[in-house]
């Protein structure tokens, strides 16, 4: 039986074996023909020998052929891999890069793409996450296939993203006091504001004490969202978009949040407008960046949205393999614009060039986050008084899915002939949804916990046309009565509303549970168009 000491010794002969191979055929080389079978021994010797791990595919994945590190690193037997599909082993997440990857070395002959990485399944069941190479040999008469050179950097990784963890963790503790005392100040202008409006002011003084309250609950709102995006890692949903018919889906949101000394306007754009993107994550940038564009014009301006195919100098810059991948949407100002110093700085988390108290520093590193996840790049092009274009990079797609038609935000319409069941434990929050919904025609219910909603429900189950519900209650929380009763009625429309989400998000994505879900604190408005949007079969 073999000893530990007697394998390394046999690993040593092996490596003085192949040694003495290659000074025996560089001494040949000069003069004398190296017979075929001793160049595919020896090069045959590096490639079983390597530690890194070498797989030759088909363009649908299938392997062909994988070398002995396999067993170091995965736990396999070459021969267990071979004529098996690579998607059997991967990470499901991972499948759509991968077949992307595939795609892109099939159609680039000749040529090393970017290494990108992928999680595998070793044989005993754990995941491990490897960087690999990717490169087209499909025409050469020896190996024919596409080459995966891959290596482990699963330690690595996790290295990573601890690290990041802990920089965000550090960044969000320095900040604490900054944000605790934007808060102060918003509740002491919401209170001061209410407190006026009891004594009974002029018209003009209660326009002016309700707009300074809805104005600071909108920004307590903004600096939540970005510090709970900034905070969690939220994996994208990719959805296949129309770029052009998104963009006025945005400029309709926009044009409701933005001064009205600001015009958005939307340049024609002629070819396929493709991109592979979270709708969701998507819309916040592009929100984000309009908002910022909007602080750039204090007297008014106009921000132009725009779709083109990125140049070769922004592929090379961002390390695009073809430009003709990727489409770029382009947000542009008519602002005061940035200097040098400023532009090079404005993707770092918490820098801002607002004045104290009037922003968080986390809009741009957010979106620079979120593009980084979805494979794409976040650029600016500025100069001081001649404005700002922010340029973002996405993966086109190669195939239209079904996108709803752009909701007209401006229709309205009453509640006549609907009944809808409020449930929320907040009773302040419930009384005020129930006034709201009444005001425009709608018959109510109310509940103040899943438990009491599903009683009420089970006696109207008839009459109840929606449902909407607070996901944490007692007694019977959100999701749970959603699951309770579909039991009862599968097709009853439900609306999630949530004070959590951030971490929420990727579990009550509007889905076949969920048609739509509402964020606190929420604007009057937008409820009553998402309930219509509900009602009309027009979910998300």
């Amino acid at each position: 039986m073999n000893t530990p000491q007697s394998s390394e010794v046999e690993i040593l002969q092996q490596i003085i074996t192949l040694l003495e191979q290659l000074r025996d055929i560089r001494q040949t080389a000069a003069g004398t023909v190296i017979p075929a079978e001793s160049q595919q021994w020896f090069f045959q010797s590096l490639v079983h020998h390597a530690l890194d791990m070498f797989l030759v595919v088909d363009p649908d994945g299938t392997i062909r052929y994988v070398n002995s590190a396999v067993q170091i690193l995965l736990g396999y037997q070459p021969g267990e891999l071979q004529s098996q599909s690579l998607y059997d082993f991967l990470h499901e997440d991972d499948h759509a890069k991968v077949q992307d990857h595939l795609s892109r070395v099939k159609a680039s002959p000749g040529q090393t793409l970017p290494a990108f990485t992928l999680r595998i399944q070793t044989k005993e069941g754990a995941w491990r996450t490897l960087e690999s190479v990717g490169k087209n040999l499909l025409h050469e008469d020896v190996v024919s296939g596409i080459l995966l050179t891959t290596r482990d950097v699963t330690e690595r990784d996790e290295l990573e993203q601890e690290l990041q963890r802990a920089k965000r963790m550090e960044a969000l503790g320095l900040i604490a006091g900054s944000i605790a005392h934007d808060f102060r100040n918003l509740m002491a202008v919401i209170l001061g504001s209410a407190q006026m409006l009891q004594l009974n002011p002029t018209e003009e003084e209660k326009d002016k004490f309700l707009e300074m309250i809805i104005s600071s609950v909108n920004r307590g709102k903004t600096i939540t969202q970005r510090i709970l995006a900034f905070a969690h890692t939220e994996k994208p949903h990719f959805q296949t978009l129309s770029g052009y018919q998104y963009l006025e889906n945005v400029r309709e949101i926009a044009n409701h949040t933005l001064p009205d000394n600001v015009d958005i306007v939307i340049e024609p754009y002629q070819g396929d407008d493709l991109i592979k993107a979270d709708p969701a994550q998507l819309q916040q940038v592009l929100l984000i960046l309009c908002t910022n564009a909007a602080d750039a014009m204090p007297s008014g301006g106009k921000i132009t949205l725009a779709l083109e195919t990125p140049t070769a100098e922004l592929a090379r810059k961002h390390r695009v393999p073809s430009k003709d991948d990727y489409l770029c949407i382009t947000v542009t100002d008519t602002g005061h614009g940035m200097d040098t110093n400023t532009l090079n700085r404005i993707f770092e988390p918490f820098f801002t060039t607002k004045d104290a108290g009037n922003a968080t520093g986390l809009g741009l590193s957010v979106a620079y986050g979120i593009l980084e996840q979805h494979q794409g790049w976040i650029d600016a092009v500025s100069e001081v008084d001649k404005g700002t274009t922010i340029i973002l990079g996405l993966p086109r797609a190669q195939e239209e899915e079904s996108f709803p038609e752009p909701v007209n935000f401006t229709k309205t319409t009453t509640g006549a002939g609907y009944h809808i069941l409020i449930v929320e434990d907040e009773a302040h929050l419930r009384e005020l949804l129930e006034t709201i919904l009444v005001s425009k025609g709608y018959t109510v219910s109310v509940a103040s916990n899943g438990k009491d909603a599903l009683l009420l429900y089970k006696g109207k189950a008839d009459e109840i046309q929606l449902i909407i519900t607070d996901l944490k209650m007692p007694e019977m929380n959100g999701q749970e009565l959603a699951r309770r009763v579909h039991e009862i009625t599968p097709e009853l429309k439900i609306i999630a509303i949530t004070g959590s989400m951030g971490l929420e998000r990727p579990k009550i994505k509007p889905n076949n549970t969920f048609k739509a879900v509402i964020e606190k604190p929420f604007d009057v408005q937008e409820v009553l168009r998402i309930i219509q949007r509900v009602l009309s079969g027009n979910s998300g």
